[in-house]
């Protein structure tokens, strides 16, 4: 058993930066006076997930009770950017600050997030179809615990949606983000 699960792989060489553009009257005009001083460098945080900006500002706005199902893929992005990922940042680097350090999108959708449209399951640790507790126990049964009390239901409650039970086997659990392996 390993110190930690690949439950979720944190991606430090693959963050993105958030992306808020705003545009201003006289930007493009250069300072009168140059500056003297150079601002003292500050820390950097890890990268924010990128947000793209819709073709039409209008797509990505969704009514305050829209259901997840019912967005679109930049509403869903937008949201995902906003609210998901904060929350979520929070939660795991609270669970294990040092593995999660660099928690970015591909910590939950994959290395190829992009490529996949950030579509889950994606190539997280593939858990047993048959008992993915126990099998996410073996491998790490405090991030196993950290994921059934905490990630799930979040996920869940974030998302507007239930957890997975055998009465709603669409609601959130191990495969909504894991594969069956």
């Amino acid at each position: 058993m390993t110190k930690h699960a690949d439950f979720l792989r944190p991606t430090a060489l693959f963050a993105v930066p958030l992306l808020i553009a705003a545009v201003v009257g006289g930007c493009d005009k250069p300072p009168e006076t140059p500056p003297t001083e150079t601002p003292e460098a500050t820390p950097t945080e890890p990268a924010e997930p990128e947000l793209e900006t819709p073709a039409e500002p209008e797509a990505a706005e969704a009514p305050e009770d829209a259901a997840w199902a019912d967005m679109n893929f930049d509403q869903k992005k937008k949201f995902m950017a906003t609210e998901y990922y904060p929350a979520m940042k929070d939660e795991f680097q609270g669970h294990d600050g040092e593995h999660y350090a660099e928690f970015t999108c591909n910590s939950c959708h994959g290395d190829n997030a992009k490529e996949v449209g950030f579509e889950l399951p994606n190539d997280l640790v593939p858990l047993d179809a048959k008992d993915p507790i126990a099998a996410g126990k073996d491998m790490d049964e405090a991030t196993t615990k950290f994921m059934m009390e905490t990630v799930v239901p979040k996920t869940a409650e974030l998302m507007d949606r239930p957890t997975w039970s055998p009465e709603t086997p669409d609601g959130v659990g191990c495969f909504t983000c894991h594969t069956k392996g």
